[in-house]
């Protein structure tokens, strides 16, 4: 396997808080829609806008306290891991303690970002419906009835969308994903970099110049449809550092190759992978691709059947 399993264990302690606010989030949305009286649906807005904001700034808060216990032991995996193939101990110095609070500073500051946006995006929509139902139930004339019928099939169409901007983030493509698939994404990827981080810098302090590429089979260098395919390959440990990751969620490695010094060489150099590791290699990518199967299907599942809620809601 390119990493350690502990390095995805870290993420999934976090990501798990995150999944379990975002399922705090949608069942408060979904208790709104559900409420038949429009003065009960103002105070849930209410109590829903004061809840996000206390779950956000508990996931700041985890994040913080995440960052300061977890990213210094996957930083560590990667240093101690590199140093044991040469041979050598791993000893935390300053230039390993500079890198490690640089990563973690950038997460932290990703993590904000999307909780900023979160924060703001979920009270702009949560006051624009409070707003809309004063603005049915009295400037409209409409019964109280009518109005519940105008809302619940506004926010249902909410609710199909796991939330609307309601603990959504907006990519920059545009789309809009959930703050809890969005942290997996990010927590899986910083956590990866961490330790890679710690591999690579330690390489380095002991004048490794060239490393082996451990991917999955069909990644990219760049990114991972490239047809420059990674694994096994030995570069240079500057490309290394420029491109320690393909992608997202990436579990690239990095193994010293201390015995080259040519790029010549370097571009011949058989892989110094066993079978076995190759093999379990290949048995851990077949078993993260089926996770991410059940995920996908887990999100398609749900879909039909909130789109079955706002159409009971709006009878």
């Amino acid at each position: 396997m390119p990493q350690p399993a502990d390095v995805d264990r870290a993420a999934q302690e976090l990501i798990g808080l995150f999944r379990q606010a975002q399922a705090d989030i949608e069942t408060q949305l979904q208790a709104i829609v559900d409420t038949p009286t429009a003065g009960r649906r103002r105070a849930r807005l209410r109590e829903l806008d004061r809840s996000i904001g206390a779950t956000l700034d508990g996931l700041e808060a985890d994040t913080r306290t995440w960052l300061g216990a977890r990213f210094p032991d996957t930083y560590g995996l990667g240093a101690q891991d590199a140093a044991a193939q040469l041979g050598e101990r791993f000893e935390w110095t300053q230039p390993h303690l500079s890198a490690l609070q640089t990563l973690v500073d950038a997460t932290y500051a990703d993590v904000l970002a999307a909780t900023t946006y979160v924060r703001g995006e979920a009270k702009a929509f949560l006051r624009a419906e409070a707003r809309k139902q004063v603005a049915l139930s009295l400037t409209e004339g409409r019964t109280s009835t009518q109005a519940a019928r105008v809302f619940a099939n506004a926010a249902g169409e909410v609710v199909d969308m796991l939330g609307g901007n309601v603990g959504m983030i907006r990519y920059a493509d545009g789309s809009y994903h959930r703050l809890a698939d969005y942290a997996d994404m990010l927590l899986r990827t910083k956590v990866a970099e961490a330790h890679n981080a710690g591999t690579l810098n330690t390489l380095t302090q002991h004048g490794v110049t060239f490393v082996e590429v451990l991917d999955g089979a069909d990644c990219g260098w760049t990114h991972h449809n490239s047809g420059d395919k990674a694994n096994g390959t030995v570069r240079p440990i500057e490309e290394a550092y420029q491109q320690p990751l393909s992608h997202p969620r990436c579990r690239r490695s990095f193994a010293a190759r201390p015995e080259i010094r040519q790029a010549a060489v370097a571009k011949n150099a058989q892989s110094i992978r066993s079978e076995a590791s190759m093999a379990d290699q290949a048995q851990a990518e077949r078993e993260r691709a089926d996770v991410f199967a059940r995920r996908r299907a887990s999100r398609t599942e749900r879909q039909p059947r909130q789109r079955r809620q706002r159409r009971n809601a709006t009878r």
